[in-house]
Order: C-alpha cells, then sequence, then structure tokens
C-alpha cells in the first residue's frame, strides 16, 4: 500500500531560516543586555574599590595625625623646654646645621608638589581647574606609647653612646612580653626605636630623653650599630650618635639650661620619636623608592614593601608613607608603603590658636579653608629647620607648635578610564574657593571638556574628608 507524503509533518526551509533569524536576533539581544551588566558591574567594582581605598587610606592618616608630637615637640626650634648650652643659638644642642630631620622636628610640616620633593605628577596640570597635591610630615612617637627608664647612660664608645635601659621596667616587660626569645624580645624593640627592614645602618632615627625636671634633649640613633636598639645578655640598650647629638649633662663640661646630672639611673626615661610622610607618588618613582636586594645567587630581587611592578603604568599615582631620616631629612625608601592606589590629591587645613597668651588668657581659634594658596602652610605648618630661633627671643604666635587641629582631604580614581563627559565641579560646595572632583582626565594630551566624546578619557573620582584633633598639641602656647 502506498502512503501520501502529505501525512509527514515537517519544517519548511523558509520556516527555519525565519526560525534562525528569530533566535539570532534574541542572542543578540541577550549578549548585548550582558556586555552592558558585566561592564556596569566592573563599574561599580572599580568605583567601590576607589572609596574602599579612600577610608582605609583617611584612617590611616587620622591614626598618624593623632600622634602627631606625642612624646615629641610641636617646634623644636622654639621649645623652651629643650636643654640646650647657654650659649646655643637656637634650641637644640650642637646639631650640625645639615641635621635636616632633626633640626625640622614638628608637629606638622606641609608642602606642596615641587616645593619639597622631586616627585612629578604630570597629569595634575591636565585638570580642570588644575591640581596641586600637598604633602605632610608628622613627627610623633609613631611605633609605642612606651617610656622607657634610663639605667644609666654610658660615656661615649668612639663615635657612639650608649643609654642602658631598665631591664625590670613596666615598659620592658610589656614590650618584651614573657615566653619569647631573646632574639625575638631584642628585635621588637629594635623595632620601636628603627623601624624598617635590617640593613638600613646607614639610617638614623630620633629618641627624645627625659629628665625629671620636665627638659627633654632630642638625639640621633647612632649609625654605625646594626641595630640601633636592643637586649644583649638580658641588658637593653640604646645606641646615639654621640658626634653629632652629644648628651648633655651636668658633668659634659657644657653649661646648660638644665642640670641631667651622672648616669641619670631613675631621674631620665627615653622614647623613640619618628617623622612620617604623607605624599602622592608617582609609579615612576616608586621604582627608586623599593628597596632591592641581593639574594645568594647573586640575582636582584624586589623588595617585599609592595612598590615595586615592571609593568609601570605612567598614569598611576599612589598615596605613599615613609618614614624621615633624622640626619637628611629625605624619605628612607626601605620603609615606603603604598596606602592607596590610584589618589590623585590630597590636600590640607588647620584651626589654629593666634592667642597672645601674655595678654588674653583664653585661646582664639581661626580656622583656615582648602586651597587657601598655602598661605596657612606659610605660617602655621613650615619648614622649622630654617627659623634657628634665638632661646631668648619671644614666643611667636605663629608656628606648626599652634596647630589645634588638621583637616585632610584626599581624592581617588577609579583604576580606568569610564566616562565621555566632563562633570564639572561645583565651586562654592564648601566655600567659595572649594570643590569636590568629579572627573579625572587619564589624557595625557589634556581632555576635552564640553560634550560627549567618543572616547572614554575621563575617571570618576571619590572624595573623603577627614579631621584629627591634635590632642598633643592642645596647651602648647610658646
Amino acid at each position: 500500500m502506498r502512503t501520501h507524503r502529505g501525512s509527514r509533518s515537517g519544517f519548511t526551509l523558509v520556516e527555519l531560516t525565519v526560525s534562525l533569524v528569530a533566535g539570532l536576533i534574541v542572542a543578540l539581544g541577550i549578549v548585548g543586555l550582558s556586555r552592558s551588566a558585566t561592564k556596569t558591574f566592573n563599574e561599580e567594582i572599580r568605583s567601590s574599590s576607589a572609596e574602599s581605598a579612600l577610608r582605609t587610606a583617611v584612617d590611616r592618616l587620622r591614626s598618624d595625625l593623632q600622634r602627631a608630637a606625642f612624646m615629641s615637640t610641636g617646634n623644636v626650634q622654639s621649645d623652651n623646654m629643650i636643654n640646650r648650652p647657654v650659649t646655643s643659638t637656637n634650641n637644640l644642642p650642637s646639631v650640625p646645621p645639615g641635621f635636616k630631620g632633626l633640626r625640622g622636628l614638628s608637629a606638622i610640616q606641609v608642602g606642596y608638589q615641587g616645593s619639597f620633593t622631586t616627585n612629578t605628577i604630570p597629569l595634575s596640570a591636565k585638570q580642570n581647574p588644575p591640581v596641586a597635591p600637598d604633602w605632610i610630615q608628622i613627627g610623633g612617637n609613631m611605633t609605642s606609647a612606651e617610656q622607657f627608664d634610663v639605667a644609666m647612660i654610658l660615656p661615649p664608645n668612639g663615635t657612639c653612646q650608649q643609654i642602658m635601659l631598665s631591664p625590670v621596667s613596666a615598659a620592658i616587660y610589656r614590650v618584651v612580653t614573657a615566653g619569647i626569645s631573646t632574639a625575638t624580645g631584642s628585635q621588637q624593640l629594635s623595632n620601636i626605636f628603627a623601624p624598617m627592614a635590617t640593613g638600613g645602618t646607614n639610617n638614623q632615627f630620633m629618641v627624645r630623653l627625659l629628665d625629671n625636671q620636665g627638659c627633654t634633649q632630642y638625639l640621633a640613633t647612632c649609625p654605625a650599630m646594626a641595630n640601633p636598639a636592643g637586649i644583649t645578655n638580658g641588658q637593653p640598650f640604646v645606641w646615639i650618635d654621640s658626634v653629632n647629638t652629644p648628651i648633655l649633662t651636668a658633668q659634659s663640661g657644657v653649661q646648660t639650661t638644665c642640670t641631667l646630672s651622672g648616669y641619670a639611673a631613675g631621674t631620665a626615661w627615653v622614647n623613640p620619636v619618628q617623622i612620617t610622610r604623607w605624599e602622592i607618588m608617582s609609579t615612576t618613582d616608586e621604582q627608586t623608592q623599593a628597596p632591592q636586594y641581593v639574594n645568594g645567587m647573586g640575582s636582584i630581587l624586589q623588595g617585599n614593601n609592595g612598590l615595586g611592578n615592571a609593568n609601570i603604568d605612567p598614569l598611576k599615582y599612589d598615596l605613599v608613607r615613609t618614614f624621615v631620616d633624622a640626619a637628611t631629612g629625605l624619605s628612607i625608601p626601605a620603609t615606603a608603603e603604598v596606602v592607596a592606589e590610584y589618589a590623585v590629591d590630597l590636600n590640607f587645613a588647620f584651626t589654629v590658636d593666634t592667642n597672645n597668651y601674655g595678654i588674653a588668657p583664653n585661646p582664639t581659634l581661626v580656622s583656615y579653608s582648602f586651597d587657601d594658596g598655602g598661605l596657612s602652610a606659610q605660617n602655621w605648618a613650615m619648614d622649622v629647620s630654617k627659623l634657628n630661633l634665638p632661646p631668648a627671643s619671644p614666643p611667636s604666635l605663629v608656628g606648626p607648635q599652634r596647630i589645634r587641629s588638621v583637616r585632610a582631604r584626599l581624592v581617588t580614581r577609579s583604576s580606568i578610564a569610564d566616562r565621555t563627559t566632563y562633570v564639572p565641579p561645583v565651586m562654592g560646595q564648601l566655600s567659595a574657593t572649594q570643590a569636590f572632583m568629579y572627573r579625572y582626565c587619564l589624557n595625557p594630551a589634556g581632555c576635552a571638556l564640553t560634550g560627549p566624546q567618543n572616547v572614554e578619557q575621563w575617571a570618576r573620582t571619590r572624595t573623603a574628608t577627614v579631621e584629627a584633633a591634635l590632642f598633643n598639641n592642645a596647651n602648647w602656647t610658646y
């Protein structure tokens, strides 16, 4: 029996073609939606990363600001409680003029890119309006909250002088915890006085020597010693540079303003003092900060501070924190660390006390704004190493010792350009001169300011402002 073909079902070629085209249109729509969703997701991840880095950085910065002048001085040049020779032309002992770090010790010092550092941020000039990131140096005890009892000050031994610390003091017990090895305890003490990796024997940090009259001396650690502080045979110690920063006592043959005498056992205390520098640095400059070391095979390896990267992004800048050398006043490369990536701007403003306490007893507080053209930094957060105030001069009504609080404004950006249109800052959001940045130009040749462009050349930015009261500076009126 023959069957009829018309009883069989199926699709014609036209129907298959139509269905394939329809399916392709649906697939293209799904792919387009997926690409859009993926792009949005990646953009939000980049934005979240920028904001997360921003929050972490301002928290770290605030912690350092709150330690400004902690167990230290607001202004080493005008502090009248620093023990010094009566014939000294300033408030320091006979420190060589080249000791810029020690001579510049103060609670706060602020400057602008190009005024101190050689780091370059060429994209800053391409912004509208152009930005000029600040840098800040903060002086104080950044590594500990301890004062160590002096057991004995030994006579100078060549270029160094040893201060023996009491091994049974509460401070030593807290630092050198029970149950750890002598080597570990010695390293912990060394890290407090010289917070850097082993091998930086040419770098010097600062030590404050406080006596029972409230007088202080600011000294430098001895660079000739591999460990400027530590423990030997159960005896903790600190090595001092006796040539450049001699310890002044009644037996030293120099008439001084205070009378630290003898071995100072039970009448004096020491604590570490450091200066930290915060600045925005290009990744190119970071390479010069990154330490290198040679391994046993003779190969050059990159240091472990995270700054080394063979693939340098010339458009990338980071917020970097370093310690400052007591002698040179320059950053110690081995201490450099990136606190926030993709940082683009950093600014500071102060609240200061302008009162003349010889006339009126109450403080007179004046608050400055961001972007004031550097006037507040010149008058209040200057480089005090250039002042050399004579001890007999009347107290100055300006200077870092009069800063009562610091406001910091940090701006970070997304890791890549993801916007085609410029969003101008609205002047007057905070004051007549302050404005938040919304877009950051990543085109070295400059970006168009009007209308949407065909290329993504703008990166979105995030801004955070934080204020820190300088508790240790609160009562200083000198």
